[in-house]
């Protein structure tokens, strides 16, 4: 072990994110962002350098190597700046800003994200990754430039930010009825760059993009299309076939570098695993493909295996290098994969194509292109026998990896993430039939509210040995989602209590009256030169368009009209530009079907509440709520339908019901006619 000590340590020593404690020992002056910053920019009259990324992101750590480490280098930016490092995951809404910016400036965006900006912070320039030649080029012109033309750089700066002010501004028509059309139209034009032969997008780099899947789903489900159908299964399989799925300990990495999701880049995100989870849970509700079953038990046994604190909770990412190199730890030599797999040689070979053409860089990646079925079919193999043969190879090839160093995790607990684990984990529960991922799910909740909701008031983003970073505001949508989900599947109203108190402080500190969205971040937040709000669904959906399917769903359960009509208004605000990026709106096309179609709430009352609802829960019905209770109770979905004496279904719109139903199998041919 080498015992030298560094030759350089900053103020990021002090730390508690793994990101910025992996720049502690860089020569550049690093510190973390605070008022300070500015202050110590002005008094210095000195150019702000914004270099923001995350622990899992191999670009980053490439221009860690070639520039931040670099002494010569880190003397000019010493000299020129004073240099600020971000992770991205602690502080998301500085991100938004400058990725704004960045995207404003250079037509596109990414990590590691360096902007240049006034003492004041407003930007003048930016980028992603810069080769080390061409950064030192970048700090000395962009340097200069500020010296010799302040006033120019000033209004630049003021019309930049303005620009990053201006580029979320949505203006409602208040005359606009909700429509399908451009929900419908906007489907037609997504399918034109459908890949019909990999799924997914027809090209590359390729990402999961779990919500769009989802809203396929949903929508198949209402507007039945069978060459839809047919996409969502195939982008399904092939994702979860090839080598973007990690076969041998679970778990799909961020995103694949080629258009057959063969080459992953390596690194395992906990969103991203988390609505997976819920993907093909709801998949396989509707298909009943046991390879989607499968899935998301390896999946959560991933997440539990590898992931999860002593506190129940899942810590954030893991690495995609090892040793210094990207997917080190994940890709095997053939010697190493035969010295396993022994006499089953032939046949495993085959199935993740163990050939020449196939290396990634002289190794192989394992993938296949058809599920395991599928491949003994098609082979005349004995499935059953073989499946058992492929878990213990697997099991196998775990523990000869488990012995090589891992990459790093990036051990915090971010709310947000959690939250949607805990979405994930009940979905799971619900159409797998696995009561055991509703105990982890519940579990799970109540060790996040102990350590990011400690108290009635205020909601925190990040838990590292303490709680800090006042939440943002999908902190505040996923942690109602997950309480929604979790009285779904309990009935425990303290969930949906929890769900109301979260509603009232989001109202209260988030609300904008003027647009009718909401800001990204709390009234109480003031370290901002640009409050934004968060428009468009990516990788994870936006978290206005969580709030808005929140408020809809609250407004339902709670009966207040005031909720329902926000949501309703926040659809209309995007209902003209869906068309044209459907793709990036599809949880709000997710609002615009149950808005428009109608929402079923399902209510179970009785003895016998329990057993009737797991029936009819674990169908696929995305546009039913589910309320249920074996006592009086005072949500407004129940009240006057509690006979403690006798089991009942109701079959509810906007509170109006049906008669009640006292037989259970005609229930549950009532509910899937819906």
């Amino acid at each position: 072990m080498d015992n030298t000590p560094p030759l350089h340590t900053n103020q990021l020593i002090h730390e508690k994110s793994l990101y910025l404690q992996q720049h502690a020992h860089n020569p550049v002056d690093w510190i973390p962002y605070s008022d300070d910053v500015f202050k110590q920019a002005q008094e210095e009259n000195k150019l702000i350098l914004f270099s923001i990324g995350y622990s899992a992101c191999h670009w980053c750590h490439v221009m860690e190597h070639e520039s931040f480490e670099n002494e010569t280098i880190a003397q000019v930016m010493n000299e020129l700046y004073i240099c600020v490092k971000i992770d991205r995951e602690e502080r998301p809404d500085i991100d938004q800003i400058y990725m704004d910016a960045v995207q404003i400036m250079t037509g596109r965006g990414g990590w590691p994200l360096n902007c240049i900006t006034l003492p004041n912070g407003k930007p003048i320039y930016g980028g992603t990754y810069f080769r080390s030649d061409d950064w030192v080029k970048v700090l000395k012109s962009v340097h200069q430039f500020y010296s010799d033309n302040p006033q120019k750089a000033l209004e630049y700066g003021e019309k930049l930010t303005q620009g990053i002010r201006e580029s979320d501004l949505i203006h409602i028509d208040k005359s606009t009825e909700v429509n399908l059309k451009s929900v419908h139209e906007g489907v037609e034009k997504w399918t034109l760059s459908f890949d019909w032969d990999a799924g997914g997008t027809n090209r590359a780099p390729k990402f999961p993009l779990p919500n769009n899947y989802e809203f396929l789903l949903h929508y198949h489900r209402l507007f039945p299309n069978s060459s839809l159908n047919d996409y969502i299964q195939l982008s399904l399989n092939k994702m979860g076939n090839a080598g973007i799925y990690d076969h041998v300990g679970g778990g799909f990495a961020r995103y694949a570098t080629d258009i057959k999701w063969k080459i992953p880049h390596f690194e395992k995100m906990l969103y991203d695993n988390a609505q997976l989870i819920s993907l093909y849970s709801k998949a396989y509700a509707v298909y009943q493909n046991e390879d989607y079953k499968i899935k998301v038990d390896e999946s959560i046994a991933f997440l539990n295996r590898e992931m999860k604190s002593d506190d129940h909770l899942y810590y954030a990412a893991f690495d995609a290098d090892s040793e210094g190199q990207e997917g080190k730890f994940y890709i095997w030599n053939e010697a190493e994969l035969k010295e396993i797999v022994k006499e089953d040689w032939s046949w495993f070979s085959s199935y993740f194509h163990i050939q020449p053409s196939e290396k990634w860089e002289g190794e192989y990646i394992l993938h296949a292109t058809e599920t395991f079925e599928q491949f003994c079919t098609n082979e005349s193999l004995d499935y059953h026998a073989l499946s058992k043969q492929l878990n213990h190879i697997k099991k196998a090839l775990y523990e000869i990896r488990d012995q090589r160093i891992k990459p790093g995790l990036d051990d915090k607990i971010l709310c947000s993430w959690n939250a949607l684990t805990i979405s994930g984990l009940v979905n799971a529960s619900n159409h797998l039939r696995n009561p055991a991922y509703l105990d982890m799910a519940i579990s799970t909740y109540d060790q996040l509210k102990k350590k990011c909701w400690p108290n009635e008031m205020q909601l925190y983003h990040v838990f590292k040995e303490k709680h800090y970073n006042s939440a943002y505001l999908e902190d505040y949508a996923f942690m109602i989602q997950a309480a929604i989900d979790l009285y779904q599947a309990t009935f425990d109203i303290q969930y949906m209590n929890d769900a109301k108190q979260l509603t009232f402080i989001v109202m209260d500190e988030f609300y904008d009256d003027q647009s009718g969205l909401f800001y990204y971040t709390s009234s109480q937040q003031s370290d901002l030169i640009v409050r934004k709000r968060e428009m468009n669904d990516n990788v994870i959906p936006a978290s206005n368009s969580q709030m808005a399917i929140n408020l809809y769903q609250m407004g339902l359960y709670h009966g207040n009209q005031q909720w329902i009509n926000i949501a309703t208004n926040m659809w209309l605000s995007v209902q003209n530009q869906v068309a044209s990026y459907t793709s990036g709106y599809s949880n709000w096309c997710q609002l615009s079907l149950m808005i428009h179609q109608g929402v079923k709430e399902i209510v179970v009352t009785g003895p016998q509440t329990d057993s009737w609802i797991n029936d009819v829960r674990a169908n696929y019905h995305p546009n039913n709520i589910y309320a249920g209770s074996m006592k009086e109770s005072s949500l407004f979905l129940l009240r006057d339908r509690v006979d403690e004496n006798q089991t009942r279904g109701f079959i509810c719109e906007q509170g109006s019901c049906q008669l009640p139903i006292s037989d259970l199998e005609t229930f549950k041919m009532k509910v899937n006619e819906n």
